[in-house]
């Protein structure tokens, strides 16, 4: 997860970018471990104990990652 923070500087160096790239590579790292969707939707999810009181989740990342999509209409989104 780290490192897919470090990745996404090259390019979209903004710390939403980094946070959102993180949080994507734990719910594949997970798929990955067959951790079930009720775990991965689980917030917050991380593979990583803890991971998300050592690298703080962007705040702006924090409403979707609850699922604040889940109740829009599609052209909301």
């Amino acid at each position: 997860m780290y490192y897919a923070g470090e990745s996404c500087k090259a390019i979209h160096n903004t710390d939403l970018c980094i946070s959102c790239a993180q949080y994507f590579v734990g719910l594949i790292i997970g798929v990955m471990n067959g951790v079930k969707k009720s775990d991965l939707q689980l917030f917050p999810y991380s593979p990583v104990e803890e991971r998300w009181d050592m690298y703080k989740m962007h705040p702006d990342l924090i409403p979707v990652v609850k699922g604040s999509y889940l109740n829009k209409e599609k052209s909301e989104l």
